[in-house]
């Protein structure tokens, strides 16, 4: 046997601690060892959890409109204390029976009443966590008399978290109403002790007007980069000249300069220096060469 695992269904008399769960494992893959000639079993490993009925205190609790925070949370768990049974009278909207077993926690003396109904809960552990895994490879057993088989998962999980996320799973059960098993599971309003204004920076909505500012500081870099040397065009005549009406004369200028260096920014500037150029209305010439 490689795993093997035991859920004790207590009694009702026992609670509020309704079963342990013990758990075996062979370590070295349940390979024997050889020692002076004999074969010793592998070493093993025993894990113990036990479940039942607490209250849980969250500590340094803070909320915000989209929920409870768990950044600084803590949380303090105490037994309870069975102190009798209970019979409530039938009342409307109850769904959970008129049978209790009242709990009280020692620190607090909070009282919990907690339906008859939850009895069962025992026997559904017991079915679901007892296991034994004989070989390494897994092979559903088909046996009618066993509903659950999860051994396999439990030999090959850490104990302490699946012991820890299955007692989350079943207070998150047992508080809840759909889904979950608590039919009278009701919200309750709660009250703030005080307000505290902050400051929540969502970074998902800053993406878009950072990406729009590193691309325009790139654009404007590339802007002087390009245009770097340039003159402004308020002190100088290209821009009048290139706006058109003087071909006979920038003609007559590039024939003079036939066989000279190549046609540049020189070249223009010096030209544009010779011609001068005034306002004048219903058409006609904007300039004449100087």
């Amino acid at each position: 046997m490689l795993f093997g695992s035991l859920f004790h269904a207590n009694g009702a008399a026992d609670w509020p601690s309704f079963g342990p769960l013990t758990a075996i494992k062979a370590l070295n893959k349940g390979i024997p060892t050889s020692k002076d000639g004999r074969l010793e079993p592998p070493p093993v490993q025993v894990s113990y959890a036990e479940f039942g009925w607490c209250e849980q205190v969250y500590h340094n609790v803070t909320a915000t409109p989209a929920g409870i925070s768990h950044a600084d949370l803590n949380m303090t768990s105490e037994r309870l204390t069975l102190t009798g049974n209970l019979t409530l009278p039938y009342a409307s909207g109850n769904e959970m029976g008129t049978y209790y077993k009242s709990y009280v926690a020692n620190s607090t003396d909070r009282v919990y009443n907690i339906s008859r109904m939850t009895s069962m809960l025992p026997n559904v552990l017991s079915v679901l966590l007892g296991s034994t895994v004989r070989n390494n490879i897994y092979r559903p057993d088909f046996s009618r008399n066993v509903q659950f088989n999860l051994g396999y998962a439990l030999m090959n999980s850490p104990f302490d978290k699946i012991s820890t996320d299955l007692a989350a799973a079943l207070t998150n059960q047992i508080r809840s109403v759909d889904p979950g098993d608590n039919y009278n599971a009701t919200t309750v309003q709660g009250q703030a002790v005080y307000d505290e204004t902050y400051i929540r920076v969502r970074w998902p909505w800053m993406i878009l007007p950072l990406v729009e500012t590193a691309l325009a500081a790139l654009l404007l870099v590339a802007s002087i980069i390009a245009t770097g040397g340039m003159p402004l065009w308020k002190t100088s005549g290209l821009a009048f000249l290139v706006s058109g009406g003087w071909e006979e004369e920038f003609g007559a200028f590039l024939k003079a300069r036939k066989g000279r260096e190549k046609l540049g920014k020189e070249a223009l500037e010096e030209w544009g220096d010779g011609v001068k150029a005034r306002l004048i209305g219903g058409g006609g010439r904007r300039g004449e060469k100087g």
